[in-house]
């Protein structure tokens, strides 16, 4: 999906159309960072606690540092693109998805992060901050569907990419990827960590 984002966009964007040109490139190497986010931490074992801190740390630093800041410059380039054009925001289902998503997200890790930072203080101590875990992790594998959704909306339906990529292009790039990352991620979710959901 990247690779079709990126040569989709950069190879048929004219120099003037700047900020659209940075929009799915970004939002789409924040995809591949949140991917590699969550595989990392899906392949930690129950019983190394020296494995699953080192997990942990990479998933941080998968989403937070590359995932996250990428997610956000995305954003401000398609905000941009928008004002400066004089364009209206939120009329398509992929902006609605996008930001839904984005919204979501920001919840997702203020959650995620006051239940692993100063020892889970924020939950009232490590022990109570590990048992929310498994919803930090399922409402993650459900925000990552829907990112991957948004992409499928905005690489297979927006206009941008109907007039600049063809329909192969966007079929392979925005249909058949975000199924198989999406397949991938699933095919190793270990339901043991998330036990007794409700």
């Amino acid at each position: 999906m990247m690779i079709c984002a990126w040569f989709s966009t950069l190879w048929a964007t004219p120099s003037p159309r700047i900020w659209i040109a940075l929009h799915a490139p970004l939002t789409s190497l924040a995809l591949f960072f949140f991917g590699c986010g969550i595989l990392t931490l899906q392949t930690t074992s129950f019983d190394d606690l020296e494995e699953k801190k080192r997990g942990l740390v990479r998933h941080q630093l998968f989403m937070l540092v590359p995932g996250v800041s990428s997610l956000v410059l995305g954003f401000a380039a398609i905000w941009f693109h928008k004002e400066s054009g004089s364009g209206k925001h939120w009329t398509t289902w992929h902006a609605i998805f996008g930001i839904v998503a984005l919204s979501s997200l920001a919840l997702h890790l203020v959650f995620g992060a006051s239940s692993v930072w100063f020892k889970g203080r924020a939950f009232g101590g490590e022990d109570k901050a590990k048992s929310v875990w498994k919803y930090h992790r399922f409402a993650g594998y459900l925000l990552y569907g829907l990112f991957l959704v948004t992409a499928y909306l905005g690489g297979t339906y927006s206009n941008f990419y109907t007039k600049r990529a063809h329909l192969l292009v966007r079929f392979v790039g925005f249909t058949l990827t975000p199924l198989i990352a999406a397949i991938a991620i699933c095919a190793r979710i270990r339901l043991g960590k998330m036990k007794n959901l409700i």
